[in-house]
């Protein structure tokens, strides 16, 4: 089966080696082929408008979708998020891909300001977040989308230790933290 990553540095991942990715991981230790469509800094928007070349093109058989943060670091609303994440689920459907939809992670707010600036409320983009997991869990329930809930499996491995053994900034996982996306994918796509 061949899997299409699409997203933003959670999913392209960011100062680490590329072979540390979660993306990476999945691929060199299952039987899929795993492509990494990652932007760093991409929005959901962005994600939308590059399905067709960045997804599509390769003909996969299902694509895990995810996007969001950088539209609430941005000010983007939830409901406009969640119009673009909607459309890029029903457009995989339509072309007979298998869309999964993956949460994103909550960042540590007092290390993320350090490094992406004061301006930057942390902890409302974190609130707007878990808003957004909640509208995730039901659309893709309505929908019969699978789910891929990093956010949920992260934070209970980050809240059991010091979170700056799972981040690289307070925002984007390292190596470690990378891992922990992998043990959360679900086992139609790779075998734990």
């Amino acid at each position: 089966m061949k899997i299409v990553c699409l997203g933003d540095s959670l999913t392209k991942s960011y100062k680490i080696k590329k072979n540390e990715s979660w993306v990476a991981l999945a691929d060199a230790n299952s039987e899929h082929e795993w492509i990494n469509q990652g932007i760093l800094g991409d929005t959901s928007v962005g994600m939308l408008s590059r399905l067709e070349r960045d997804c599509f093109s390769y003909n996969p058989q299902a694509a895990i979708l995810m996007s969001g943060t950088n539209d609430l670091i941005q000010g983007v609303t939830l409901p406009f998020i969640q119009s673009n994440l909607a459309c890029a689920v029903h457009h995989c459907k339509h072309f007979g891909v298998t869309p999964y939809v993956g949460i994103p992670i909550l960042s540590d707010p007092a290390i993320a300001s350090t490094y992406w600036g004061k301006q930057i409320d942390f902890n409302f983009v974190n609130q707007q977040l878990q808003l957004y997991r909640s509208w995730i869990m039901q659309f893709c329930e309505q929908f019969s989308c699978p789910v891929i809930d990093f956010q949920k499996n992260f934070l209970s491995v980050v809240s059991a230790n010091s979170t700056q053994e799972w981040y690289i900034d307070g925002l984007h996982p390292n190596a470690a933290g990378n891992k922990v996306f992998v043990e959360s994918l679900p086992g139609a796509l790779y075998k734990k």
